[in-house]
């Protein structure tokens, strides 16, 4: 404690505390195509040529593999074999397709494809990383998944499907209608004895560019879940984004909730982080904060510098001057205490933090665009005092973060992002081995389901 508060004196303080005042059993379809797909091969770059800013001249794959930035792409974790799978959502005017691609050494195979779906609006990877104490069934030595091979949950038209790995072929599983479009979807943990489940988003509308209206549900991955609203998120929240973690160590989970409202301290209407604790099946209120050091545009919770707790990362804009930043929170008893902000030279346009491996630091990925509207991804990792830069992509026309790639040895090893519809591996070489073994303080849960 005395560590981060006297880490927190280096910028002014910012703490806000406010008080806090159609089931359907899962239904299992196997996909058999008339016909087997070819598999085609996309190689991976592992020497990108470094760019001017504005050239857009990357070296074509042997294979093209035709990607869009409207796309999803999902890095999973295989349950059936050591290494990871890639799930693409891709996206269509008249309809959309789910594909899989496997590993193999640089190359990316598809394995499996899915077409004549709806309109695919959000994609989410079902990996879980926790602590030892945390266990409740095996672990392994790899990423895993979910136990029974889920891969990842989709939204598609109206309703939640699960993509699920078996030996010899994968399945689409719908779990049943989601009370309107799905705006954001996050798997969660509520405590080491319960299920996980799906959290999400749904119905609304937007307004003046804000999402307004929507409603917050959970959905149990078991047989026989179904949704159950969650109340005390009320519509006139307008909340607009979710991100699940434990900023307290004491194994329940956390949720961070962004809505766009006005509040007490402030009637005029802001992004508003509000952090909701568990309890049984409900969320009851942790901290309702009225804004953090700046305004932010998005906020995520994840361990960042690998104590075993949550903390906050969001990008920052200040408003008066065109400034952002990326800033990193503790959790205190009272609130989010900062301890880090980093300048970004350029508009920030999305953030995303994931696991690599066996690591216990979660990585930073941060999507920019400059003032000519060419777009880049930046990595930052905590370098054991600090987070700290370590990768940028080239500027390009389109680039999208996807995640980080390991080792055999569990190692953060490869950055992987969309580039102008290719995909990019860039290994991370420069990064010293002791640094990412620093990381290495967690193991996977592989969690048990009734298929």
């Amino acid at each position: 404690m005395h560590h981060r508060l006297l880490i927190s004196c280096l910028f002014p303080l910012m703490v806000v505390y406010l008080k806090g005042n159609a089931q359907t059993s899962v239904e299992g379809i196997k996909v058999e195509p008339e016909h087997e797909p070819q598999p085609q091969a996309l190689q991976l770059k592992t020497q990108p040529r470094q760019l001017q800013a504005g050239q857009v001249q990357l070296p074509a794959p042997q294979a093209e593999v035709h990607l869009s930035s409207e796309d999803d792409v999902a890095l999973c974790p295989s349950s059936h074999k050591p290494g990871w799978v890639l799930v693409v959502a891709h996206r269509h005017q008249k309809s959309n397709q789910i594909e899989i691609y496997d590993r193999d050494k640089d190359l990316w195979r598809q394995v499996w494809q899915r077409d004549g779906l709806p309109a695919i609006t959000k994609m989410t990877p079902l990996t879980y990383l926790a602590q030892k104490k945390h266990l409740t069934a095996t672990t392994s030595h790899h990423p895993s998944s979910l136990a029974a091979g889920y891969l990842a949950a989709l939204a598609v038209g109206d309703a939640l499907y699960l993509v699920r790995e078996r030996e010899h072929t994968y399945e689409l599983q719908r779990l049943g209608q989601s009370q309107g479009e799905v705006r954001a979807l996050a798997l969660v943990v509520p405590s080491p004895n319960k299920t996980p489940a799906l959290l999400y988003l749904s119905g609304g509308h937007l307004e003046q560019n804000h999402l307004r209206a929507t409603q917050l549900f959970l959905w149990p991955l078991q047989p026989g879940g179904r949704a159950v609203l969650m109340r005390n998120i009320r519509q006139r929240h307008n909340a607009w984004d979710i991100a699940c973690g434990d900023v307290d160590g004491d194994q329940q989970a956390d949720v961070l909730v962004s809505m766009w409202k006005q509040t007490r301290a402030n009637p005029q209407f802001g992004n508003r982080p509000f952090l909701y604790g568990w309890t049984a099946n409900k969320l009851w209120p942790k901290w309702l904060g009225s804004s953090l050091g700046w305004p932010f545009l998005e906020a995520k919770l994840a361990d960042i510098n690998g104590n075993g707790l949550s903390e906050l990362v969001a990008i920052e804009k200040d408003s008066q001057q065109e400034r952002w930043r990326l800033a990193l929170y503790y959790w205190s008893a009272f609130g989010f205490l900062p301890v880090q902000a980093l300048t970004l030279q350029s508009e920030p346009t999305q953030l995303s933090v994931c696991y690599a491996g066996h690591s216990a630091m979660a990585p930073v990925l941060v999507k920019c665009k400059n003032k000519n509207g060419g777009e880049f991804i930046q990595l930052y990792l905590w370098d054991g005092s600090q987070v700290q830069r370590v990768w940028q992509s080239p500027v390009v026309q389109h680039a999208k973060p996807i995640g980080l790639v390991s080792d055999a040895q569990g190692l953060p090893a490869h950055v992987l992002c969309l580039i102008n519809g290719r995909l990019l591996l860039q290994p991370l070489a420069h990064i010293s081995v002791q640094q990412r073994e620093r990381s290495i303080t967690r193991i996977n849960t592989l969690y048990q389901l009734t298929p």
